[in-house]
């Protein structure tokens, strides 16, 4: 996470973000937008009290915590 700029970086290839896809209703990584107005499905906020991230431009679309553990 960059928290000078907002956005979650690919751990190897700092050119890709996180980004929020409006179309497909779904997270996945794109390259970075360096643009305030344009990547603004790409910044998020840290809500403390709700302890996770939420998209800047949608505060209602979050994060949750992914797990390699086996779900059954």
């Amino acid at each position: 996470y960059d928290p000078s700029m907002l956005v979650f970086r690919h751990a190897s290839r700092s050119d890709l973000c996180l980004d929020f896809f409006i179309a497909h209703g779904a997270f996945g990584v794109w390259g970075c937008r360096v643009l305030q107005d344009v990547n603004s499905q790409q910044q998020f906020r840290y809500e403390e009290e709700r302890d996770r991230f939420c998209l800047l431009s949608s505060p209602a679309t979050c994060l949750q915590e992914a797990t390699s553990d086996l779900l059954y």
